[in-house]
């Protein structure tokens, strides 16, 4: 968000994202308090909404 206006980008009214990927959804919160509205797929919408919660319940293997 800090770079937009160097761009020419004067707002961001919406984000799409299309998957949750954690080190790509990490800058939702920025993104939202600068106005912008969220749009996630239904299915995966549990990923977004409580993602803590999510990550601290997942099994993670060393493989």
């Amino acid at each position: 968000m800090q770079h937009l206006a160097a761009l020419g980008i004067e707002r961001v009214d919406w984000v799409l994202h299309t998957h949750h990927h954690r080190d790509q959804c990490w800058g939702t919160p920025i993104v939202q308090n600068a106005g912008a509205k969220i749009a996630v797929p239904e299915y995966e919408r549990h990923l977004f909404d409580n993602v803590e919660a999510c990550w601290q319940a997942r099994g993670i293997y060393d493989n």
